[in-house]
């Protein structure tokens, strides 16, 4: 019986792990889109872009971070893109 218990528990926690690695690739996947779009946007508008110090994107990046923690809600790495074009948009008057 403790075995096939053991066996149970195994296989719950098997699918358990299978379903949190599948949410942990999605999220992945959409930290790297996210990057690709600021990435494309910089590229297809370089003088929004211009001037914009390393220091300066991550300290928006790290507010808007933070912001959802402290929220409690989870990031949403595509609405952090979004708002750093949009960041950049309207610094630029675009």
């Amino acid at each position: 019986a403790t075995a096939a218990l053991r066996a149970q528990s195994h296989a719950v926690g098997s699918r358990h792990r299978s379903a949190y690695d599948h949410a942990v690739a999605n999220s992945e996947r959409r930290i790297v889109d996210s990057f690709w779009d600021l990435r494309d946007d910089a590229y297809d508008n370089p003088d929004r872009w211009q001037g914009v110090t390393a220091e300066a994107l991550f300290q928006r990046l790290a507010e808007y971070v933070e912001n959802a923690e402290e929220r409690g809600e989870p990031i949403d790495w595509r609405g952090v893109a979004e708002r750093l074009i949009a960041w950049r948009a309207s610094e630029h008057g675009a």
